[in-house]
C-alpha cells in the first residue's frame, strides 16, 4: 500500500540519465571482438559516444565525436551506395565474416590498397600495420590484385600501394609501370619518404614509368624531431624535407598524410596545412586520428581520442580562420561519420575554401536522391566528383571538375599535361579528415559503407575497417607466400568456456589502456 502521508506530486523521484539515446548499432567488444550491440549516444558536454556491452566482459564506451551538432549535420549527406561491378564472395556467416566484399556492403570501392610487403624501414610506435615482416608479394600476386580490383571496379580505378613501406619491394618501379598500364586513373604510393630521400634516381624511375598517374602520400606528422620520434621512432624531420625536396625537383606530386597522436601534435595541424599550401607541388593534406590497431606504444583512452571535429577545430583556431568547421562537408559514399574533406582555390596569397562562395548543400542533397532538381547538373557532377574517396588531381576529371566548380576558364592549355599541372600545383588545394575504425569505435553501420579497401592477389577487397581489426593478422603478406591463400577468419563466440579467439590484430600497446567496463547506468 502507498504510504498515507501527503506526497509532493510535482518532485520526481527519479534521475534522469545523462545522455540522449540516438540509436542501435553493432560493435565488437575490445577484449573479445565478439560483435555485440551497441548504443549511440549524445552526451550532455555535446559529444557522440559508442556505448556497447559484452557478457563476458561487461561495458564499455567510446568517444565517437566531440561535436554532435557536426554530427547530425553529416546524417543528412547519406547517399545509397554504388554496386560493384561483381561481388568476390557470397553470404555465408554474416558481417563481418564476409569480407571480400559481399552483396551485404553497401558501398563498392573508391580505393584499392594493396600491401607489397609486410617489410618496413622504420619500427614506428604508431603503426597500424605492425610492419615488422620480411616478406613481399610477388609479381604475379601484384598482377592478380590490380586485375581484381579493376574487376570489381571498373575502368577508372584508384589504387595506392602500401605496406609495411612499399619502397622496399624489390621492385616497387615495377608495380608502377605494371598499374599504370591497365586502366588506372591514379596510382599512389604511401610512404615514410625514407629511401625518396635517400635515392633520388628511384625517384626519377618512378617519373619515367608514372604516365602522369603517380602520385606521393608523404607520411609527415609535424616539422620536429621530437614529434617525429614518438610518432615514427626516429628523428627525421630533415629527411622528410629532403624527400619532398626531391619529388618536387622531378614533377612528382606530393600529398602529405598526418597522422594526429593525442598529447603530441594537435598542436602541428594548421602549420602543416600552411606549409602544404605555400610549397608548389603539394597538393592536399590528409589527417587521420591515431586509432588503435596494430603496433600502437603509447597510453589510449577510448573516451579522450582525437576526432575529426577536433581537427576541425584546432586547425581553424590555428590558421586563423583561414579554414573553418563550415568549410567540411562528409564525403557522401563513405558513411558520414568516417571521412570529412574540403578543398580551396589557390590565387596568389589567397585562399578561398569552395564552400565559402559556393552554397554546397543543394548540390550535396542532389546525392541523396532527394525531391529538389538541380537546374545544372554540369554543376552537380563536378561536385559529386569531387566529394570521393577516389579523386585525385592527377586525375584529368577531378581537375575538370574543380575548374567548372571554381569557374577557371578551360582555357586549350587545360588540355595538355603542362597545363592541368599548373592549375593542380597552383590553385588547387585539399583537405582529408579520416577517422578510421579500430576495436573501440567500431560501428558497424559506419563499416558497412567503407570504400576503401585491401585488394588480395585471390581478387577479393576487403574493408579497410574490418581488415585492420579482423583479418590483418592471418591475411597479410606474408601469409600469401609460396601460393598460399589464407583461410576464412573464426567467429569468436561469447559464454563457450570463456570464448574463442577472433583473428584479429587487438592491438598491441606498451601504454595504459583505460576501459570503462562497470556497469553504469548514467
Amino acid at each position: 500500500m502507498f504510504p498515507s502521508e501527503q506526497t509532493d506530486i510535482l518532485e520526481n523521484p527519479r534521475k534522469r540519465r545523462s545522455s540522449v539515446f540516438l540509436e542501435m548499432t553493432r560493435s565488437l567488444c575490445s577484449k573479445c571482438l565478439v560483435v555485440v550491440d551497441a548504443k549511440i549516444l549524445k552526451t550532455a558536454d555535446d559529444k557522440i559516444i559508442l556505448r556497447k556491452w559484452c557478457p563476458d566482459h561487461g561495458f564499455e564506451s567510446c568517444l565517437l565525436h566531440s561535436d554532435a551538432n557536426w554530427y547530425f549535420h553529416a546524417q543528412k549527406f547519406n547517399r545509397p551506395g554504388d554496386l560493384p561491378l561483381k561481388f568476390p564472395t557470397e553470404i555465408d556467416r554474416g558481417c563481418p565474416y564476409d569480407c571480400g566484399v559481399c552483396p551485404d556492403h553497401e558501398q563498392h570501392m573508391c580505393l584499392g590498397l594493396i600491401d607489397l610487403t609486410d617489410a618496413c624501414n622504420l619500427a614506428c610506435p604508431t603503426c597500424f600495420a605492425d610492419s615488422d615482416g620480411s616478406a613481399h608479394l610477388t609479381m604475379d600476386q601484384i598482377k592478380a590484385s590490380l586485375d581484381g580490383f579493376i574487376e570489381q571496379e571498373g575502368v577508372g580505378a584508384v589504387v595506392q600501394f602500401s605496406g609495411g613501406e612499399p619502397t622496399v619491394h624489390p621492385n616497387i618501379v615495377g608495380a608502377v609501370k605494371e598499374a599504370v598500364s591497365r586502366p588506372i586513373e591514379v596510382v599512389m604510393i604511401n610512404t615514410n619518404g625514407i629511401k625518396i630521400a635517400q635515392d633520388e634516381d628511384l625517384v626519377k624511375r618512378l617519373v619515367e614509368v608514372s604516365e602522369n598517374k603517380l602520385e606521393i602520400y608523404l607520411q609527415f606528422d609535424g616539422f620536429t624531431d621530437e614529434v617525429n620520434q614518438k610518432i615514427r621512432g626516429a628523428k627525421m624531420a630533415d629527411l622528410k624535407m629532403k624527400a619532398i625536396e626531391n619529388m618536387l625537383k622531378h614533377g612528382l606530386p606530393v600529398n602529405l598524410a598526418a597522422v594526429i597522436q593525442r598529447g603530441v601534435n594537435e598542436d602541428q595541424i594548421g602549420k602543416i596545412v600552411e606549409f602544404g599550401i605555400k610549397t608548389k607541388g603539394i597538393r592536399g593534406v590528409n589527417f587521420q586520428p591515431a586509432f588503435f590497431a596494430g603496433r600502437y606504444e603509447h597510453d589510449f583512452n577510448p573516451m579522450d581520442r582525437v576526432t575529426n571535429t577536433e581537427i576541425m577545430d584546432r586547425l581553424e583556431e590555428q590558421t586563423s580562420g583561414m579554414f573553418r568547421k563550415t568549410d567540411f562537408l562528409p564525403l557522401p559514399c563513405s558513411h558520414p561519420s568516417e571521412i570529412a574533406m574540403t578543398y580551396a582555390y589557390i590565387r596568389g596569397k589567397k585562399v578561398k575554401p569552395i564552400p565559402r562562395f559556393i552554397n554546397m548543400e543543394p548540390y550535396m542533397d542532389q546525392f541523396t536522391n532527394t525531391i529538389f532538381t538541380d537546374p545544372r547538373p554540369i554543376y552537380k557532377k563536378a561536385i559529386e566528383g569531387l566529394w570521393s574517396a577516389s579523386s585525385s588531381f592527377n586525375s584529368v576529371k577531378t581537375l575538370y571538375d574543380f575548374s567548372c566548380v571554381c569557374g577557371i576558364p578551360m582555357k586549350k592549355d587545360f588540355f595538355t599535361e603542362k597545363g592541368r599541372q599548373k592549375i593542380a600545383d597552383e590553385n588547387a588545394f585539399r583537405i582529408i579528415l579520416i577517422q578510421f575504425q579500430d576495436k573501440y569505435n567500431w560501428d558497424m553501420k559506419v563499416v558497412k559503407k567503407c570504400c576503401i579497401g585491401f585488394a588480395m592477389p585471390n581478387g577479393k577487397t576487403i574493408p579497410f575497417d574490418t581488415y585492420n581489426v579482423l583479418y590483418r593478422e592471418t591475411h597479410e603478406v606474408r601469409h600469401w607466400q609460396n601460393g598460399n591463400i589464407p583461410n576464412p577468419i573464426p567467429m569468436p563466440m561469447p559464454k563457450a568456456n570463456g570464448f574463442i579467439p577472433a583473428n584479429g590484430q587487438n592491438g598491441k600497446s606498451n601504454g595504459q589502456v583505460k576501459q570503462d567496463l562497470e556497469v553504469n547506468h548514467e
